[in-house]
């Protein structure tokens, strides 16, 4: 079946949540590195991890008003 523009944006909005995911996981990683001597740049880093998840709620509701999907299946379309 060919692919058509709206699955190639259904697969965009994909990537992005999964490079969200991506992101929130480098920084808390990043964040365990800089806790033992600096704990105030950590906590910056745990707020990054804090925003990229509030962007992937964002993403879903986004996603059930440009497509009427409550529960998008992200994996689906990678």
């Amino acid at each position: 079946m060919a692919r058509t523009k709206r699955d190639a944006l259904k697969r965009k909005a994909a990537q992005i949540y999964f490079e969200l995911d991506r992101a929130m996981a480098d920084a808390l990683e990043l964040k365990v590195t800089f806790d033992e001597h600096h704990p105030e740049l950590g906590a910056v880093l745990e707020v990054v991890a804090a925003v990229c998840l509030q962007n992937q709620e964002l993403l879903g509701k986004f996603w059930t008003e440009a497509w009427g999907q409550d529960a998008p299946r992200w994996q689906s379309w990678i």
